[in-house]
């Protein structure tokens, strides 16, 4: 269809260009015969000719420069949007890996783990999760005024590694993704032998939810940072199933929708 455009329109500005000189060079003969004044002389012809077409030809190579200019500028604004697609993070959950477990010390309460990974090209920090959508101006009190920092500490703070069951044991909030090491041991010619699997940029967030939820659609909010200082949320909807069979309860599927905040 652009093509169809582009060819369209050389193809006007040269029937344009074609009148515009006959035009410019017809029109004195026209006026000299219409006020009967002397007749024009071979070299004042030449002249006029010359004159005319220099400046046909200097508008029409303006036009080009200009038209080559605006495509230039088209190309740099894609090439502009595609490298900030790339910033735009991509945050995964894997659900293999993500579980529900039972509170110790809350009858009523489970706590979600949550295996996120980061799959875009760049790294992401200050990653944030919330059961309900921040306004904008808690977003900007949190990443502009820097108090994203004291939640971080303060939630690893509050960790007890010793009861990871507990409704205290909530990591909603990390400063950044990690690559993770797996240790892999396999049997090999009547040993064991150790691999390494390197996994991408990934964490853990953990966060509760009552019992009653289980079976409905769960909406969290992950807040997060790009490289660039740019902030982004990513709405997720979590699926949480009970098996009938032995009641075990795990996470079955999510989707999400990611947006930049303007701030």
């Amino acid at each position: 269809m652009k093509n169809k455009s582009s060819t369209f329109l050389l193809i006007l500005s040269i029937i344009i260009l074609f009148f515009a000189i006959v035009g410019i060079i017809v029109t004195p003969f026209v006026i000299n015969g219409i006020t009967k004044c002397e007749p024009l002389k071979k070299a004042d012809i030449l002249a006029y000719c010359g004159t005319a077409i220099s400046v046909v030809s200097s508008v029409f190579l303006s036009c080009i420069a200009v038209n080559i200019s605006i495509k230039a500028n088209e190309v740099s604004d894609r090439m502009l949007k595609i490298e900030e697609e790339k910033m735009i993070p991509y945050l995964d959950i894997l659900r293999e890996r993500s579980s529900v477990i039972a509170c110790d010390d809350a009858n009523d309460k489970l706590k979600v783990k949550l295996y996120v990974r980061n799959l875009g090209k760049y790294p992401i920090q200050n990653i944030l999760l919330s059961r309900i959508e921040l306004s904008k101006n808690e977003v900007e009190a949190l990443y502009i005024k820097d108090e994203i920092q004291n939640v971080i500490f303060n939630q690893l703070e509050m960790i007890d590694n010793n009861s990871k069951n507990s409704i205290n044991y909530n990591l909603t909030c990390i400063a950044g993704l990690r690559e993770m090491i797996i240790t892999h041991s396999k049997s090999k010619n009547g040993g064991t032998v150790e691999e390494e699997e390197h996994t991408p940029f990934s964490e853990w967030l953990y966060f509760n939810i009552d019992k009653k939820e289980v079976g409905a659609p769960i909406d969290v909010f992950i807040t997060m940072q790009n490289i660039a200082g740019k902030v982004f949320v990513q709405k997720t909807t979590l699926f949480i199933k009970q098996l009938q069979t032995n009641k075990k309860i795990f996470l079955t599927m999510h989707s999400k929708q990611i947006e930049t905040i303007k701030l």
